[in-house]
């Protein structure tokens, strides 16, 4: 059976994080967060990875 990967909207991790979506941006920006970008290039969307949520999440205070 595959695993499956789970991916948070910017909003979804700033509701988790009790931050605000631009503090998520500067994180994405820094590359302390993973982004994908799923769809084309005019239609796509980002999302982050379960798996770069925990990884932030291990190197908060």
């Amino acid at each position: 059976m595959a695993s499956r990967i789970k991916f948070y909207t910017r909003k979804q991790v700033a509701e988790m994080l009790v931050v605000s979506t631009r503090t998520i941006d500067r994180w994405l920006d820094a590359g302390k967060l993973k982004r994908v970008k799923l769809g084309d290039r005019r239609g796509s969307i980002v999302r982050i990875t379960h798996a770069s949520l925990e990884k932030l999440i291990g190197h908060l205070p």
